[in-house]
């Protein structure tokens, strides 16, 4: 049968009807009792008046019976606003309501309108702590911890001035905790231990909630210093140098080859290239090369040779001062001479031995001091010129012509003397 109400304490021809519509009358007389009282932890020793806060004893048939009024309602003794269960209460003027599925139901007595009894349950507020995420770059110094803690968290209101001193922070990547500085990609924040500053933490049920958050790549250049001047032949190598943007101290933990370098004389490139596991905190590095130049060592030169109408000359002494590193001149073939008052060595080919000339370069003045790696002397010894003067016919009747042997000397440019001796005739 539908019925719109439910009516107890009900004699036949003589209860007053209290609903209206179609109702179910019983004769038995139900009895509630508060059984509980509950409410989350909110700082206070009140009850607040919600339904849910009363659990009642007595009712049938599926009957829901809720509190209306509550003069007062508070927990009493030592921490009496505190967490915990069979908490004394003191509860004066209660009145209720019954209702079934949202119909009436009338005829219900209340044991008592008043309680002083430990039926009192505090139970601990929900509190989330929520990690914030964070969108940082490599820098080679923050750690994961000062990363956490710069993006910080999120909870939900404590009670009054509770509060939260600490939360404990691990980071993880792949389920695995990591520390220390942070690296390029994706880690997991997780708080937890929660340590408050202000309250108790019974009187909280804290929950956590982690956070991705992510580290960017840092831009990386590698630079070749280029070297231009100041690196003169010394017979062994040298070697091109380089820069980095490199953060902190990661580029010691980055190996770089590729730098320019040389041992003779001239201009060597560099080619850049990086390697290390570092470098996956780092962008694609932008590599920059530049030149090495080697230039060539001073080399002094004291030559001899005989004059031979040119200015070049073979030289039949020399001495080669400023070699460097086991170098060794063995002959010259040809020297180039040139005088500005005096004679001195332009250049020199056909040159043996283990140096390379490339290596060297002669002062190209003149300069007498001797054993220098700017000495710079030739002497030109005179050539011998002889003249021969020869009759080539005569007759009986004619002076016989006087045979002349007509000697010159020179040297570079002057005319030393000339001799004339006559040779008899054979």
């Amino acid at each position: 049968m539908q019925y719109d109400y439910k009516q107890y304490g009900a004699t036949y021809g003589a209860s007053l009807v209290l609903g209206q519509g179609n109702g179910l009358l019983y004769t038995i007389t139900p009895t509630a009792r508060v059984s509980l009282a509950q409410k989350k932890y909110d700082g206070l020793a009140t009850v607040n008046l919600e339904s849910a806060t009363y659990q009642f004893t007595g009712a049938v048939g599926g009957d829901q019976v809720r509190v209306s009024v509550v003069d007062v309602a508070n927990f009493t003794g030592i921490n009496s606003s505190a967490v915990g269960a069979n908490k004394h209460v003191e509860i004066t003027g209660i009145e209720i309501e019954v209702a079934n599925n949202g119909k009436s139901v009338y005829g219900y007595l209340l044991a008592e309108t008043a309680v002083s009894a430990e039926i009192g349950i505090i139970t601990p507020k929900a509190i989330v702590i929520s990690n914030v995420a964070s969108n940082t770059t490599y820098d080679a110094v923050t750690n994961y911890a000062g990363t956490m803690a710069t993006a910080g968290y999120t909870h939900t209101a404590l009670v009054g001035t509770d509060a939260i001193g600490s939360v404990t922070q691990t980071a993880s990547i792949g389920g695995s905790a990591v520390t220390g500085i942070a690296r390029a990609g994706t880690f997991i924040s997780t708080p937890s231990g929660v340590v408050l500053s202000g309250g108790i933490a019974d009187n909280y049920s804290l929950s956590y909630v982690g956070a991705s958050n992510s580290v960017a790549k840092a831009d990386l250049t590698i630079a070749a210093v280029a070297s231009l001047t100041g690196n003169t032949y010394r017979g062994t190598a040298y070697t091109g140098t380089y820069t980095t943007t490199a953060l902190g101290s990661d580029a010691s933990s980055i190996t770089v080859t590729g730098q320019a370098t040389g041992i003779n004389a001239g201009t060597y490139t560099s080619n850049l290239s990086a390697s290390g596991s570092i470098l996956n905190n780092y962008n694609t590095p932008t590599i920059i090369n530049a030149n090495l130049v080697i230039s060539p060592a001073p080399l002094g030169i004291e030559l001899t040779g005989t004059y031979a109408g040119t200015r070049t000359i073979a030289p039949s002494t020399f001495i080669v001062t400023g070699l460097l590193n086991g170098d060794v001149i063995n002959s010259i073939v040809s020297a180039n001479v040139s005088a500005n008052g005096s004679n001195y060595v332009s250049s020199i080919t056909g040159v043996a031995g283990t140096a390379v000339m490339g290596n060297y370069y002669i002062t190209t003045s003149y300069n007498s001091t001797p054993n220098s790696n700017t000495t710079n002397m030739a002497i030109v010894t005179p050539a011998n010129l002889v003249i021969l003067a020869v009759n080539d016919a005569k007759f009986v009747t004619q002076v016989i012509a006087l045979r002349m042997l007509i000697i010159v000397e020179l040297t570079p440019h002057v005319l030393v003397g000339i001799w004339a001796l006559p040779i008899m005739d054979l």
